[in-house]
């Protein structure tokens, strides 16, 4: 490990520990790898979204598109906040629809969050969303009478559509049916059960707004004022038929927001599969973390990409000067010295601090051998970036044949942080295919995979010499 590794490890070391004030904000330990993707954008806003290809005004025609989500769970104060908040006198005013949507709606507690979910059967099958139950180490179901029931196992469970069915001992229960009507129209009222804040089981209205498409999923939009603990609770019409799971709130390509819930389509073909294995929570935690890994090291991955290709017009901006101003072609025996250091300077801070992300990424517990592979190799990329743009930040004058061999030596970091990023791509790409993120994520899925085609092991890319300057 050369001079210029360890001051920029020992930084990262240190610098590790005191950039993640974000910590704080949930009762998990430490930083959840969705608070560190959420960090990551905030750190990277310009570069992300056209890089990885995600839904933007000008990539994607679709003015509906959900450019950005946020989940609606909630971290109250009291996590079994008794039913008596309930108004039975106001329950009683509603249509019998309307009640038995609110007897069916059930509370998802956890150690983190709370949020909702619906009895789909009397034999006690609640679906929820599948952000509430994953990554939890206990889970419990608290019914309107009060009663906690323990979860231990996932029955079936969905990250692409977000839905999730547990089951809970006792019953018979009330419950809604999924049912095979057409989606509500544009203007349709809608009644929303869920547990927001310090409310439970609280009713809120609005209406459809339009069906569309998340990832392959069929959402409806609709509008209404839910907020945190709503998510996984059931969406009604009049009627009471249950037309949506709250999923999210989002903000759409033409700048509108609204609220998302997983529409009754994709309810039934996420119901109609085959009754797979119950799944210990502690395997779907597992299983969730290397989604959410694959996921971040992808944006990293985008942000690299932006890196290296345009590290030859960065290089190019570094350019040598005699120490006492004369031609760009000193004689024998004279210092040059580098100049645009400042950029150099720059861009080293924004690598260290992309460094930060990939190495907190690689200490996650259960991390699979490949994502670690992945991380140890981008890690490695940015090692040889940033040694790179060290060298070529020297404002200290030198001769001239050491200037020319600060140069190979720059270049040849750059074709070895070229090389393990290449190795990155591809192995990326196979833990992709395996935790389902082609299927969740395809855009930015294809825009790896054209990454991997350009940064190949066997024959990274590397830029032509640029003719006519005096660092090439």
């Amino acid at each position: 490990m050369n001079t210029v590794s360890k001051h920029w490890k020992a930084g990262a070391v240190v610098l590790l520990g005191a950039a993640m004030p974000f910590a704080g904000q949930c009762a998990s330990p430490d930083p959840t790898l969705e608070q560190l993707r959420l960090e990551l954008r905030r750190a990277f806003p310009a570069p992300v979204a056209p890089i990885t290809g995600e839904p933007s005004d000008a990539a994607i025609p679709d003015p509906h598109a959900i450019t950005r989500k946020e989940f609606l769970f909630a971290w109250p104060a009291n996590f079994m906040a008794s039913t008596q908040a309930l108004s039975f006198i106001r329950l009683r005013s509603y249509p019998v629809p309307l009640r038995q949507a609110h007897t069916a709606c059930v509370k998802v507690v956890t150690p983190w969050w709370h949020g909702a979910g619906v009895l789909i059967s009397p034999g006690g099958d609640v679906l929820t969303s599948y952000h509430l139950v994953t990554g939890v180490p206990s889970l419990r179901i608290q019914t309107l009478d009060g009663q906690l029931q323990p979860v231990t196992n996932v029955v079936r469970c969905s990250p692409v559509d977000d839905l999730a069915v547990v089951r809970i001992g006792g019953g018979p229960y009330p419950y809604l049916s999924p049912t095979n009507d057409a989606a509500p129209v544009a203007g349709t009222p809608l009644y929303i059960v869920g547990h927001p804040d310090d409310f439970t089981w609280r009713l809120s209205t609005g209406k459809a707004i339009r069906l569309n498409a998340d990832s392959g999923t069929a959402v409806l939009h609709f509008d209404s004022d839910i907020g945190r603990g709503n998510s996984g609770g059931p969406v009604v019409d009049e009627e009471g038929r249950l037309c949506a799971i709250t999923a999210c709130s989002a903000v759409l390509a033409d700048g509108s927001n609204v609220k998302v819930g997983i529409s009754q389509a994709a309810i039934r073909k996420f119901l109609a599969g085959p009754l797979p294995v119950p799944t210990p929570l502690s395997e779907i935690a597992a299983q969730e973390r290397n989604r959410q890994a694959t996921d971040l090291l992808s944006l990293v991955s985008a942000l690299m990409a932006d890196f290296l290709g345009t590290w030859a017009n960065s290089m190019a901006t570094v350019s040598v000067e005699s120490s006492d101003g004369a031609s760009p072609t000193p004689p024998a025996g004279a210092r040059i010295r580098f100049t645009n250091t400042k950029q150099g300077a720059e861009s080293a801070a924004r690598l260290l601090l992309l460094r930060l992300f990939v190495v907190r990424c690689g200490l996650t517990d259960g991390l699979d051998p490949r994502l670690r592979a992945a991380t140890a190799d981008l890690v490695g990329s940015l090692d040889h970036l940033l040694d790179c743009t060290v060298l070529l930040s020297r404002p200290k004058p030198q001769q001239p044949a050491a200037v020319l061999k600060v140069i190979a030596q720059a270049k040849a970091h750059r074709e070895s942080a070229e090389q393990g990023f290449g190795r990155a791509l591809q192995t990326l790409q196979e833990a992709c295919r395996e935790f389902e993120f082609q299927a969740s994520e395809p855009r930015r899925f294809e825009a790896m995979a054209r990454l991997a085609s350009r940064y190949t092991p066997a024959g990274c890319h590397v830029e032509p010499p640029k003719q006519g300057t005096d660092h090439e």
